[in-house]
């Protein structure tokens, strides 16, 4: 059904109705420009490169620098005057950088937004590893998946193994108030420290995983759709402040 993690991407983002599109890791743009649109769009990566060219219509902001310090410093909230739409997280492929990055996004969406994370179904312990792969490295990233299901059940989540070539989980019926993630950090990290690629991943994060062609992904198209059909009766619109921001 889909190609690869951009033709999804690109899904989730028309699904969605995107004004305001957030990218944490951009690397060369291919998948922070890979749906066409007057909206707003950022991207976060410390060592960007892009090979993409720049469409006239689109409202670019690019943040030089690492995820923690884009959120601490709310950089955010200097070119967005509202929420973000679709979050897509593929920065640093390790658990906790995953989680910093979810619940800071989480933190500036609406109930109607959407989060994807990728990279996450390794294929062996050598990709599931913290050391860079030169092959194919997703990290531990999917440890992230048990950890959110354990201490914030009230998330909708669904993780696509099929999406090529890396997996995609998707995660709606946000609550940008909600401080768990903040408040038991600690607690979750400790967590996620004690999963095991080879002992846990079989057992506890694989049978999680669906299938596009499913009856969970027709009613996570259904949520998606139904929400921003909601927010849409109510008027919800984006400001942006300004329309291009080059490497601060």
């Amino acid at each position: 059904m889909f190609s690869d993690h951009i033709d999804f991407l690109k899904y989730i983002r028309k699904l969605a109705n995107t004004q305001v599109y957030l990218e944490i890791g951009v690397q060369s743009g291919t998948t922070l420009f890979s749906e066409t649109g007057d909206g707003l769009v950022i991207g976060v990566d410390p060592d960007f490169h892009i090979e993409i060219p720049l469409r006239e219509t689109c409202h670019v902001a690019l943040f030089r620098e690492t995820s923690d310090v884009f959120f601490e410093k709310d950089h955010f909230g200097t070119v967005s005057g509202q929420p973000v739409d679709v979050t897509f997280v593929d920065g640093l492929h390790w658990a906790e950088f995953a989680l910093r990055d979810m619940r800071n996004a989480e933190r500036l969406s609406h109930r109607a937004s959407v989060i994807l994370v990728h990279d996450i179904y390794p294929r062996n312990a050598a990709q599931a590893g913290r050391t860079d792969n030169p092959h194919a490295w997703m990290g531990d990233v999917f440890k992230l998946l048990p950890a959110l299901r354990r201490f914030r059940p009230d998330l909708q989540i669904a993780a696509y193994g099929d999406v090529p070539y890396s997996g995609m989980a998707v995660i709606w019926g946000l609550d940008p108030k909600n401080r768990v993630l903040f408040d038991r950090y600690d607690d979750i990290t400790r967590y996620m420290d004690g999963l095991d690629y080879d002992r846990d991943f079989a057992t506890l994060v694989e049978p999680t995983f669906e299938s596009v062609g499913s009856a969970t992904f027709t009613q996570m198209t259904r949520d998606i759709y139904r929400a921003q059909r909601r927010r849409s009766r109510n008027g919800s619109g984006w400001r942006r402040h300004v329309g291009l921001a080059l490497g601060r």
